[in-house]
């Protein structure tokens, strides 16, 4: 009797580990297929830029133009580790390669840019800093962010030019507004490596808000003077020169 219900319990335990062990390598598959499926997916550094051409700007542009000797080398190899994996799909870089940007931007903030990673020269070249005054006391200006990847849209489309905000972000709803951080590096970045000057006929709106509620736009990229960046436009006003800026969300993690 003993001997017949221990048999009886290691019955149990056998099929309850069985059991286990079937839906364990089920959820072991179900991994394994959603990470050759993330793969099947990603897009190497070369392949970006094979199918972007002009309109890439790899982790070795980033670090190059921006004076990676003012860089620590452990910082600087936690930012190329963080920019490993590209999160858009070959299918969509190759669906945006002419009408977008794909950069990536190093965690530097819009003073740091602007006044101290770049040579003197180029800085004139690239910004109109005539009022930059105003936006090194704002506290958007001090935001360095995390690396990552960009794919930003070269130009502001016409039909949402001269529309208020809420109309801008309603007519272009699969997309995202960067902030003027990211867009800054982007049109500096894009500008260096030979690619022109973006945004050279308008002014676009970018997500952040200055202290006094005023959108903060930057635009008007001139052979002369360089971009500007400029704050008070109204999100009610409808100006003729004034567009949106505007970016493709990551697709992969």
């Amino acid at each position: 009797m003993e001997r017949g219900f221990i048999e009886v319990i290691v019955l149990i335990f056998f099929f309850a580990f069985l059991f286990v062990m079937y839906f364990s390598l089920a959820d072991m598959r179900d991994v394994a297929g959603g990470i050759i499926r993330r793969l099947r997916n990603r897009v190497s550094h070369k392949e970006a830029s094979m199918v972007m051409g002009q309109n890439f700007f790899g982790v070795g542009d980033a670090f190059r133009y921006f004076h990676h000797d003012l860089i620590p080398q452990k910082v600087a190899r936690s930012w190329r580790e963080a920019l490993r994996c590209i999160p858009f799909k070959k299918s969509t870089l190759e669906a945006c390669k002419d009408t977008h940007v794909l950069v990536a931007v190093l965690p530097l903030s819009l003073t740091e840019l602007l006044t101290e990673v770049l040579y003197v020269p180029l800085i004139n070249k690239c910004f109109n800093g005539y009022n930059e005054e105003w936006f090194r006391k704002e506290p958007f200006a001090h935001v360095r962010g995390r690396p990552g990847w960009y794919l930003i849209r070269k130009e502001s489309a016409y039909e949402l030019r001269g529309k208020p905000w809420d109309i801008q972000r309603a007519l272009a709803p699969q997309e995202y507004v960067p902030c003027v951080r990211v867009l800054a590096y982007v049109v500096i970045a894009h500008f260096l490596k030979g690619g022109g000057r973006l945004f050279q006929d308008c002014y676009v709106r970018t997500a952040d808000v200055g202290s006094g509620n005023g959108r903060v736009c930057l635009g008007l990229f001139e052979r002369e003077r360089g971009f500007s960046i400029r704050c008070g436009f109204d999100d009610n006003g409808q100006y003729l020169l004034l567009g949106v800026a505007l970016a493709q969300p990551p697709e992969l993690p």
